[in-house]
């Protein structure tokens, strides 16, 4: 089996040769930013969007981002990597800027961008509602960035691993429904779907948004978005998870309860099924 490539500073080189100084910011503060994205028979899914979304991480960082021909990068891993299907995860660092959390300016950014395969989907999550709070952004009138700094994250997932669950629901300070620690978050009543608000915190989903603005509109589905607590979650008929690598995933447990009948409801169904149509056309 060869070794997989990666792209790191403007150079495709094998992913055990892939090396970044102790000194970059990225690896001592976190202090960088990445998106994973989906790519479905050697085509990314949404990648503008992605971008988008990093370009204004950066802004509110103040990370200069180089010029980089990201889907020219995706298609070379693709081919490189014999991988069509796969995850990619593009990311930038400050570089190497100075010790201290005020970062000084930098030589340039460090980029790089590693591929792997798709997961296979759950076929129903089970989660626990963390004791790890969700943090807020930088600026509570800003979008959180998708920052590498993830160590609440972390400790959440740790949380849900140690009882055997797959995810974590991240809580507010005040303890109202954020997040997942890897995706969105939604639930399903009287066949209304309803998802915690960017008020709560969490990160603006690119499925999430999908979701909101493509799939539930095009099958009639209203959705509305606020502050909830747990129990509205636990009373729901079904809910479903959204992250970039997998689309939409039923969450059928949480704290050991299960929601609704415990497995894939009607409206997740039709989501899913109008999600994976949209990645299906978009790969051709």
């Amino acid at each position: 089996m060869t070794d997989p490539v990666a792209f790191l500073n403007g150079t495709f080189l094998p992913l055990t040769e892939a090396r970044v100084p102790i000194s970059d910011r990225g690896l001592l503060y976190g202090d960088g930013l990445f998106e994973t994205v989906r790519l479905d028979n050697g085509r990314p899914f949404r990648l503008s969007a992605h971008l988008a979304r990093m370009g204004d991480g950066a802004d509110t960082l103040g990370i200069d981002l180089p010029e980089i021909d990201w889907s020219a990068v995706c298609a070379e891993l693709v081919k490189r990597n014999h991988l069509p299907n796969a995850i990619v995860r593009l990311a930038v660092t400050r570089g190497e800027a100075g010790f201290g959390y005020g970062p000084s300016a930098s030589v340039a950014p460090t980029v790089f961008a590693i591929l792997r395969p798709i997961p296979p989907r759950p076929v129903g999550l089970r989660a626990i509602t963390a004791r790890t709070p969700r943090q807020a952004g930088v600026d509570p009138d800003s979008p959180v960035p998708k920052s590498s700094s993830a160590l609440n994250l972390i400790l959440a997932k740790l949380e849900a691993q140690a009882v055997g669950a797959d995810e974590a629901i991240l809580l507010t300070p005040t303890g109202q429904l954020a997040e997942c620690s890897a995706a969105n978050l939604f639930w399903v009543r009287d066949g209304n779907l309803t998802t915690p608000s960017l008020d709560s915190g969490c990160l603006p989903g690119l499925t999430r948004q999908l979701v909101l603005d493509e799939l539930a509109p095009a099958l009639d589905f209203l959705v509305t978005d606020g502050l909830y607590p747990t129990r509205r979650l636990l009373a729901a008929d079904e809910a479903f998870v959204t992250q970039s690598s997998l689309g939409i995933v039923p969450l059928t447990e949480v704290n050991g309860s299960g929601i609704g009948a415990g497995g894939v409801g009607p409206v997740t169904a039709a989501l899913m099924a109008a999600y994976r149509a949209l990645v299906e056309s978009a790969a051709q």
